[in-house]
């Protein structure tokens, strides 16, 4: 009887310890995707707002909360040194920054968890909370352990192969916890994503090379075209619209500003199947996958 009871404890414990979260940041102002000279200004307009608000998430962000058992992570991919405001900004890519590798690193579970208690009381992250089974917890955790073996950590950007353990992008990264388990929704991944073809004429130079590892020298760019400001871009006819389908370089994205607005879209209405919960005044939407 006694065994039985340790045995119940010991399951109840470990599936209640086996636990995934998605926290999604908001950027100052939005990010508009709808063309490539909206989607310059609005980054323009972030950068701006960063000085009055302190909200350095120029494209919003996502990170990862991961429970299993007694192994417990919060982190998220991130560009190093500035690289990605300095290519934007000063170094004239125009849009070769959406094709660009640029040396990236893990953010540190004592710096997230602070970031993510102070924004939560002011409604600047959401979340989404999975209640997992040990079995595609353990898969997840394998999956953080891969990446910082295939040095995946110190690569950021889009083109990047994140479930190979490439490195990616914030919201890549996060997403992939729950590709790897077999666990995503194709309905939230298609709410949740975006894709363009962009113009030839808008993407500058960008560097193709990934990195091994954090103090590697910077690569200098292997592709794209010649230099252009986001000014450039902005005043551009070519930038009105983004390309048809087959004229330009094909982009696909997870947007973490379109997964916050998702997330409060449920508290507007009856957010059946899903359960809400309020901390601070930020909205956590909870899903139970422990039966799956």
């Amino acid at each position: 009887m006694k065994l039985f009871i340790f045995l119940l404890f010991f399951s109840t414990t470990l599936k209640a310890s086996s636990e995934f979260t998605l926290y999604v940041f908001k950027s100052s102002v939005g990010v508009d995707w709808s063309n490539p000279k909206n989607l310059a200004i609005s980054v323009v307009k972030n950068e701006i707002y960063k000085y009055f608000n302190g909200n350095d998430r120029l494209l919003g962000h996502v990170a990862v909360g991961l429970k299993c058992g007694n192994k417990e992570v919060i982190t998220g991919m991130r560009a190093a040194r500035g690289e990605n405001r300095r290519m934007v900004l000063t170094e004239g890519s125009g849009y070769g920054v959406l094709f660009h590798v640029f040396p990236g690193a893990l953010e540190k579970t004592e710096n997230l968890r602070e970031e993510i208690k102070r924004k939560q009381a002011s409604a600047e992250v959401h979340s989404i909370h999975y209640t997992l089974k040990p079995e595609h917890c353990e898969r997840m955790w394998q999956h953080y352990e891969n990446h910082i073996k295939q040095k995946g950590e110190f690569n950021y950007g889009f083109p990047l192969n994140t479930l190979a353990g490439e490195g990616g992008g914030c919201s890549a990264f996060g997403i992939s916890f729950l590709q790897i388990a077999g666990l995503v929704d194709p309905e939230h991944l298609k709410a949740w994503s975006g894709s363009v073809w962009v113009p030839e004429e808008l993407i500058g130079p960008y560097n193709t090379k990934r990195y091994t590892r954090a103090d590697e020298p910077t690569h200098p760019p292997d592709g794209g075209g010649k230099p252009l400001s986001v000014l450039d871009i902005i005043l551009s006819d070519k930038a009105r619209a983004w390309g048809v389908e087959n004229q330009g370089k094909y982009l696909e994205f997870i947007d973490p500003d379109t997964m916050f607005r998702w997330i409060e879209s449920l508290a507007q209405k009856s957010p059946a199947p899903y359960k809400l919960e309020r901390i601070g005044k930020s909205i956590e939407v909870k899903l139970d996958l422990s039966s799956l």
